[in-house]
């Protein structure tokens, strides 16, 4: 967003006001101000440029101050109220009006209170008579939801929210309310999300908003179900179903379908889940990847729960199949979808070339630093030794399973696992049958490390095979073993984790709680406390049982100097309640960019303390 494109837009309707002793004349303004708040609303939902942080005070700053170039970015004011909107607006009228128009104080202030109506209604009303709910900011929020940007999204429905109050427009509150719920679910805070679905179903049942109602009873059915209550998830599912029916709301009705599948298939009633998955699969249209790619998961976990091993096949193929005509820009979670069909295709088949394919996929990730997926296709991998249809097939699961379980102890920072030890138990009784890289690292794991061989890695110019990967990526994890992180790595992983919106709460957790209990051996204080008052924010947000002496933590802050300024901020808030910081403005980092410590600490905190305040 650029302040001379909105001048520009504002000064429209200005040039077409007739200007007639201090007053506004009706005709041409109302026109006028339509035109403009219409190419606004043009300019925003097609502007690759606009963020969250910038749209939200689009009217604040809907002039500004001409003195700054056309790149010029905006500026964050602290308020949200409406009047300070319309006095800026009406500020930035009178100065892009010139000698000729001298529009009067009382003037400037009429166009502003129209610009501001009719801006708002356009962002918040349908854009065509198809979509009921499909506004503007609907649509901007949506896009950057799918792509996972929670914090940004909520940006634009809290926002899209604060106008349909002001304007009275029910059916955009309702929405607003409705995918705010989605947000909260998408992050599994489940009691905000219920409340903001409450508060759309009582709108909605108010105003007669069939589909906005069937979308928040058909999340409703999910919390539930997430919550472990079977029956009633059933029955809100159903009754979003017989809505999203009634509305013609086909997509919403194949979702509904696919979710009560899925709560089916958590109760183990397999062939009620097949025929529920089946049906919603038929209704997913082809390009919607992402929808068809999780039904076929579905059908592929019941129908190998029935013991149909043939259906299972037959439906991973088609996963696949659909994964090879699409790409990372289609989906952008591409890789993982991709990673599961493999994994689980290895499995139904068994074989040697599937299970090698999937073995160097691990092997690669491993050597990337690719921790969760390699982890996840060693599992596979493990899980595929009962189908292995060769020695030489069963062998490679074996090796996998060493893998894993040895991954798994450089993933984990709990001092024993009951699923890592019966991998290890049942993997002695065949040892022999391990490569030699495999057997060095089993003999490492099993003996809690008391075992000093090495895998030696000098002859290995290139890899050229299995083998070849195998030793290098095991050896790297032998060597991870062996020696712990410092503090400040497993910080910045912590914090970098936060700061792209991308964290599993789990791993930010175990990053942290590792950083925090070296702090009697490493003199690194800055990251040990900023590890301990990430672990007391997290406490805090989802409420989990830590072993972390809360004291403990407040007390090492206390006594640090110079804290860096985010990490004040959030021990004054853990402490207080509240901090009277700001954070300055910082682009957001690109998926795959560098971040430094002071940047990675700065987007991390403010995202917590935004969760914190909301």
């Amino acid at each position: 967003m650029t302040y001379r494109t909105v001048t520009t837009l504002v000064s429209l309707a200005v040039a077409a006001v007739e200007h007639r002793e201090d007053r506004l004349v009706t005709s041409g303004v109302a026109d006028a101000v339509e035109a403009a708040s219409k190419q606004a609303v043009a300019w925003v939902i097609s502007s690759d440029a606009v963020s969250a942080d910038r749209l939200r005070t689009q009217l604040k700053n809907a002039l500004g101050d001409q003195q700054l170039t056309g790149d010029s970015e905006l500026t964050v004011p602290d308020t949200d109220s409406t009047e300070t909107d319309r006095e800026q607006l009406t500020a930035a009228i009178q100065r892009a009006t010139d000698e000729e128009l001298s529009l009067s104080t009382k003037a400037c202030q009429q166009l502003a209170t129209a610009f501001l109506s009719a801006f708002q209604r356009q962002l918040c009303e349908p854009i065509d008579d198809d979509h009921a709910v499909d506004s503007p900011i609907q649509r901007l929020g949506d896009s950057v939801l799918r792509e996972r940007s929670f914090d940004e999204a909520e940006s634009y429905y809290q926002f899209g929210v604060r106008c349909a109050r002001e304007i009275g427009t029910e059916s955009a509150e309702a929405a607003g309310l409705r995918s705010l719920g989605n947000v909260a679910l998408q992050r599994d805070d489940l009691e905000t999300a219920e409340d903001y679905h409450r508060q759309s179903l009582e709108i909605t049942r108010e105003a007669n908003l069939q589909s906005i109602e069937a979308d928040s009873l058909a999340s409703l059915g999910t919390i539930e179900a997430n919550r472990g209550y079977a029956k009633t998830a059933e029955t809100y599912l159903t009754e979003s179903l017989d809505l999203k029916r009634l509305v013609g709301d086909r997509l919403g009705e194949a979702t509904c379908l696919a979710s009560l599948g899925t709560v089916a298939e958590r109760k183990a009633a397999y062939e009620t889940a097949t025929d529920r998955y089946a049906e919603a699969l038929a209704l997913f249209s082809a390009d919607e990847h992402r929808e068809r790619l999780q039904t076929l998961q579905g059908l592929v976990d019941s129908n190998r729960a029935l013991g149909d091993q043939v259906a299972a096949v037959e439906y991973c193929e088609q996963g696949l199949e659909l994964l090879a005509s699409t790409d990372g820009a289609d989906l952008s979670d591409h890789e993982s979808y991709r990673h599961w069909f493999e994994s689980m295709y290895a499995q139904l088949t068994g074989g040697r070339a599937a299970l090698e394919e999937l073995y160097l996929s691990a092997l690669s990730n491993l050597r990337d630093d690719n921790i969760q997926v390699a982890l996840e296709l060693l599992e596979g991998l493990w899980a595929a030794r009962d189908t292995a249809d060769s020695s030489d097939a069963f062998e490679l699961c074996l090796r996998a399973g060493v893998g894993f379980a040895a991954v798994h102890l450089l993933a984990s920072d709990e001092a024993t696992d009951a699923s890592r030890g019966a991998i290890l138990a049942e993997i002695s009784t065949q040892r022999d049958r391990l490569s030699e890289p495999a057997s060095a690292l089993f003999a490492f794991v099993s003996t809690d490390g008391n075992d000093g061989r090495e895998i030696s890695t000098a002859s290995i110019d290139e890899p050229t095979g299995v083998d070849d990967l195998e030793r290098l990526a095991y050896a790297a994890v032998l060597d991870g073993l062996r020696s712990s992180p410092p503090p400040a790595t497993l910080y910045s992983k912590a914090l970098t984790g936060i700061a792209r919106d991308n964290r599993g709460v789990k791993r930010v957790l175990r990053l942290s709680l590792a950083a925090w209990n070296q702090r009697e051996r490493v003199g690194d204080t800055r990251s040990v406390v900023g590890a301990g008052l990430l672990v007391e924010a997290h406490r805090e947000l989802f409420d989990v049982a830590l072993s972390v002496d809360r004291r403990a933590v407040f007390e090492a802050a206390t006594e640090t100097e110079g804290l860096s300024e985010p990490l004040q901020a959030l021990f004054e808030r853990l402490e207080t309640g509240s901090t009277n910081w700001l954070a300055d403005p910082i682009d957001s980092p690109a998926d795959d960019g560098p971040l430094s410590l002071s940047e990675a600490e700065h987007l991390a905190v403010d995202r917590i303390l935004t969760r914190l305040a909301g």
